[in-house]
């Protein structure tokens, strides 16, 4: 079973987590830098999760059955800084393309017809280089499905990354209303 395949199964089978966005991108034959095939899952809790611990526990138990290639952690300083995001990456090969080149050199300088390697100023290089055909598969959580979908229609502008305090206090559960003095006297809510 590919990485692919196992992210998959613990996301769509963990009633906990809800997949807001699948990107997959295929570069196929070439490369977008070092991966050839991308997917990138952004999912949160189905009760929303607020907190740097809180969410770092949640992302570390998304995928049970594999270790990330790579983990970036959920980060909050103090109180009033921004909450960086974190992410898991999975990394597998996939496939690999080999290419088999032959160069002919050829000299056109009688005092260099004998350098190294040359005979009669001629030359011919077999080459062969295989490089590997690499998918990442990258797990973005993120505090609540509703923050999720406000950055994607970019209603909240750079939160991909990182929120600040003010924008993520718009995304907690609303608290019931305490009742009032009055209230309270007469014995209502």
């Amino acid at each position: 079973m590919s990485k692919l395949e196992i992210v998959r199964k613990a996301l769509e089978t963990n009633p906990l987590v809800v997949i807001v966005n699948t990107e997959t991108i295929n570069y196929l034959p070439d490369r977008q830098g070092y991966f050839c095939h991308t997917v990138d899952y952004w999912v949160a809790p189905k009760n929303g999760l607020y907190t740097a611990d809180e969410l770092q526990a949640f992302m570390v138990g998304l995928v049970p059955d594999l270790t990330p290639t790579q983990k970036d952690n959920f980060r909050q300083d103090t109180k009033d800084s921004d909450l960086s995001f974190g992410k898991l990456y999975f990394d597998e090969k996939v496939g690999e393309e080999r290419r088999i080149t032959k160069r002919i050199l050829t000299l056109n300088d009688n005092e260099l017809f004998g350098a190294d390697g040359f005979i009669d100023g001629k030359q011919t290089i077999d080459e062969e280089v295989i490089e590997d055909y690499t998918r990442r598969v990258w797990v973005c959580p993120f505090p609540s499905e509703r923050f999720v979908r406000d950055v994607l229609d970019e209603k909240l502008k750079n939160s991909e990354y990182r929120v600040s305090p003010s924008d993520l206090r718009n995304y907690l559960p609303k608290q019931p209303s305490q009742p009032n003095l009055l209230q309270r006297l007469i014995g209502k809510k």
